[in-house]
């Protein structure tokens, strides 16, 4: 019967930074595809559209959770606040206690 040992703490290490980069690297490479998309069909005389920059957000948002989240720690170094919410701070209102957050509709009776 073999002794039991304990896991290669370097083994660990080099498997989690491998993960990190390889999240690193995904996420960079969303970050890059949604802007240059962006950035052509603004040089192109496109309209960009609403969907274009949620795109956008939700992209550079999750690459900054990551820095935030994971890298930031990983380096030892204090995160900057909190990271940025998965969905505006609005529509997660509107969605989880159905209140409609559309400032420009009035909430007082005979106002329409």
């Amino acid at each position: 019967m073999r002794p039991v040992t304990r896991p290669d703490s370097n083994r660990w290490e080099r498997v989690g930074r491998d993960l990190a980069a390889q999240e690193s690297g995904r996420r960079r490479a969303d970050v890059e595809e949604e802007f240059h998309s962006l950035e052509r069909a603004l040089r192109e005389g496109d309209d960009i559209d609403a969907d274009d920059v949620e795109d956008a957000r939700h992209a550079l948002n999750a690459l900054r959770r990551l820095l935030e989240d994971q890298l930031a720690p990983l380096a030892g170094v204090e995160p900057w606040g909190s990271s940025p919410p998965s969905m505006p701070y609005g529509a997660a209102r509107e969605h989880y206690h159905g209140v409609d957050c559309d400032a420009s509709k009035s909430a007082a009776p005979g106002d329409d």
